[in-house]
């Protein structure tokens, strides 16, 4: 995908570090066209109330102009910083046709999700091999971020439960 239709929020909380989380992909509630790419978890709460500030912020940052709008949600466990990653993506699921990919940095392995979340809801083969050099997981995921081409619009990806932002240089 090219880097000017890239919007994320990143969620921060947890005790997993970013360098080795993976996602939860697929749920069974799904009630996005079936041509849009989403692993959206819905779990959202049936009425929630006193964040409507906290959604209109994260909303106005993640649609600003630019190739990558990066959102974080800090505090501390059980404050609702899940939730209101929820709610955002119920409430502007529109808004993002390209797709949504939810990451759960609690799990084991980020990189291995990810091309998981590719192969299911983008449904495109990733090579193993390019130039006679076969790729390893890293480098798959790398052709991932480059190739997802959404027909249309922005896509959110939200990283929930990373409680370290350090950059390993995996991706």
């Amino acid at each position: 995908m090219s880097n000017e239709n890239w919007q994320g929020i990143n969620i921060k909380g947890g005790e997993t570090n970013i360098n080795n989380p993976t996602i939860n992909i697929g749920s069974s509630q799904q009630t996005s066209p079936p041509n849009i790419p989403n692993n959206l978890i819905y779990k959202g709460a049936v009425k929630f109330v006193g964040r409507d500030n906290e959604l209109t912020d994260i909303h106005q940052k993640l649609q600003q102009s630019g190739n990558v709008a990066i959102s974080a949600v800090a505090g501390m466990g059980g404050v609702g910083k899940t939730e209101l990653a929820t709610q955002y993506a119920l409430r502007h699921e529109a808004d993002y046709p390209g797709g949504i990919c939810w990451l759960n940095g609690r799990e084991s392995d980020l990189a291995a999700s990810i091309v998981q979340f590719y192969l299911l809801y983008i449904g495109q083969e990733i090579p193993k091999e390019l130039g006679g050099k076969l790729l390893n997981l890293q480098e798959q995921v790398r052709w991932c971020w480059q190739h997802w081409q959404p027909s249309e619009g922005l896509v959110l990806v939200v990283f929930d439960d990373v409680t370290n932002l350090q950059y390993s240089g995996q991706f």
